[in-house]
């Protein structure tokens, strides 16, 4: 890019100290050839990289600005929330501006959420769009106007609508992660968890655990595919097992309560499903079965879910998080273990 303005490249002395700062706090001497990145275009406004070596740098020119942003997605995405976004809302006359809200669902098919909002559909602006993954569908509400306020409010009032009547389905909005959520509503309440799992194959524990200082309250899980499983190490009683079948509301129960018992923790989680290709028990493909246990008593949650098996195992992950989340908050739990 320096070329092309024909600018000279410059050492931006702060930025060289980040990188070496960076390489220090790993107990590692900085290669000499990380130098470069402390290089910019004569006059450029240097972006800092919270995540790693490469600064990034916004360079004005002819009432135009040109931005350059490190490859790595970790190290782009914060540095672009952080300090591109800023700079780009405080741009004069920038034109027309966009801004947009999204919900995450599970539990449903796209056609249905579709028929539950088709009357907020096609206003134009605001508008909006569907996105399906496997387990999720995303309802994204887009506005634009000439500020950022007039956009933003257009999105707020469509978004409170979606929201009332999407509610149930809603485990996530926007970046939010759910397993983030109930991790921290798990802390505040001084709660730990333990998960048990049959269809989803270890996939809850997964999640939690893939969020930073999640062992202050996941205890453990127990992933249960075979009957024998159930019954030696969560004592899911035979006769539950025989009566009502492996895919049901006694055995996510029982399971519930067996996590919790054997690994000691408050509240025990617990799903049970046919996550396909073929049925079982004669029960259809995306039946699950959510179980909690906690002192106060245990629960249940039957949810049959859309799509194939890939589709029916994220589902029942974002369900049995967001009922752990809701679950959390509706107890307003404040004790702590012992009390």
């Amino acid at each position: 890019m320096a070329e092309v303005l024909e600018l000279d490249m410059k050492l931006d002395q702060l930025s060289l100290e980040a990188i070496k700062g960076h390489f220090a706090k790993r107990g590692i001497e900085m290669p000499s050839n990380n130098t470069k990145q402390a290089y910019f275009p004569e006059g450029a406004r240097i972006l800092p990289n919270s995540r790693g070596t490469a600064p990034g740098a916004i360079v004005e020119v002819e009432k135009k600005a040109i931005i350059i942003l490190p490859g790595p997605p970790w190290e782009l995405e914060t540095m672009f929330e952080a300090s591109v976004v800023p700079y780009l809302n405080n741009l004069p006359h920038r034109g027309v501006l966009c801004t947009s809200k999204t919900f995450k669902l599970t539990g449903i098919g796209e056609s249905t959420v579709q028929e539950l909002i088709y009357d907020l559909c096609g206003m134009g602006n605001p508008e909006i769009a569907f996105l399906v993954q496997p387990g999720v569908v995303e309802v994204r509400i887009t506005a634009q106007g000439e500020t950022l306020e007039e956009a933003s409010n257009l999105v707020n009032l469509l978004s409170e609508q979606v929201r009332r009547r999407l509610f149930q389905y809603i485990f996530a909005e926007d970046q939010e992660k759910i397993e983030q959520v109930v991790g921290q509503l798990l802390i505040d309440a001084g709660l730990t968890l333990g998960v048990a799992e049959t269809c989803t194959g270890g996939l809850i524990e997964a999640r939690l655990s893939d969020i930073p200082g999640a062992s202050r309250y996941l205890m453990g899980g127990i992933v249960a595919y075979n009957n024998h499983v159930k019954e030696k190490i969560l004592g899911v009683p035979q006769e539950i097992l025989t009566q009502f079948g492996a895919v049901s509301r006694q055995t996510a129960i029982a399971m519930a309560e067996g996590v919790r018992r054997e690994l000691g923790s408050n509240i025990g989680l617990a799903v049970t499903g046919i996550a396909g290709p073929s049925s079982s028990e004669g029960k259809p493909i995306g039946l699950v079965y959510i179980g909690l246990s906690s002192p106060t008593g245990t629960c249940f949650r039957e949810y049959i879910f859309p799509g194939e098996r890939t589709a029916i195992r994220n589902g029942t992950v974002n369900a049995a998080l967001r009922w752990q989340s809701t679950f959390c908050k509706e107890n307003n739990y404040s004790w702590k273990e012992g009390n």
